[in-house]
């Protein structure tokens, strides 16, 4: 990839984004996703479980793209999985979640409007958040248009 120094940043700031706060609740509580590894026990049933194990091996996947960018070799098909995976899960933890929002306190709107529903919940969403999710969509763009690498 032509785009290698630059897939390096963003894998390497999907992987730390897992130490980063996340939300910040109405109940005063904070969220990151390390917050979860404790709580692998608690899961909800085995849908539960399999995607919280989800979700964290994208924060793996992301560090191993990074690690093996360090070396020069970051093939588009990882980099495209790379960020893929983080916004699928996401977007199905998102639709999932507008079931759940009364649950803390989110006072969501119900029409499925989701510009309304994302102003909603801006005043509770934390840096970690906007990093997992954009240096996600700007990998997939990136693999999406890396033209291969240099030849010659």
């Amino acid at each position: 990839m032509r785009f290698t120094p630059l897939v390096t940043l963003l894998a390497a700031a999907i992987a730390i984004s897992f130490w980063l706060p996340w939300l910040a609740l109405p109940t005063g509580q904070g969220f990151t996703p390390n917050d979860l590894l404790g709580q692998m026990t608690g899961a909800e049933g085995k849908d539960g479980y399999s995607l919280l194990l989800s979700f964290l091996a994208t924060f793996a996947l992301a560090g191993f793209l990074a690690l093996v960018a360090l070396f020069g070799l970051a093939p588009r098909v990882l980099a495209l999985l790379t960020g893929a995976a983080p916004l699928g899960v996401i977007g199905y933890v998102a639709n999932g979640a507008m079931t759940k929002a009364q649950t803390y306190g989110l006072p969501l709107p119900t029409t499925g409007d989701w510009q309304a529903i994302l102003k909603a919940v801006q005043p509770y969403i934390e840096p970690g958040l906007y990093v997992y999710v954009g240096a996600a969509a700007v990998l997939v763009v990136l693999s999406l248009i890396d033209p291969g690498s240099r030849r010659g």
